[in-house]
């Protein structure tokens, strides 16, 4: 039997966590930002993107509770730059 598991640029992933790999955010101006969090599972995430795999979805909490619909967009907009 071979147990080796292949990726190809056309797979997708999703990975589902308490946490995600980064973290946001609030500034003291209002903006928010990103900072990496200590996530094991970071760089791996990184070769596969290397690799090519770009159908990548993790889902888990960034870090923060918006206080508003408007901050939970903004939020999302700057996740999905990411």
């Amino acid at each position: 039997m071979d147990y080796t598991i292949g990726l190809d640029i056309n797979d997708h992933i999703i990975l589902m966590s308490f946490e995600l790999p980064i973290k946001i955010y609030k500034k003291d101006d209002g903006t928010f930002a990103i900072k990496q969090s200590t996530s094991m599972l970071y760089p791996l995430i990184f070769k596969l993107k290397e690799r090519g795999i770009k159908n990548f979805i993790w889902i888990g909490w960034p870090g923060y509770f918006p206080d508003s619909e408007e901050e939970k967009q903004r939020i999302k907009i700057l996740l999905n730059q990411h």
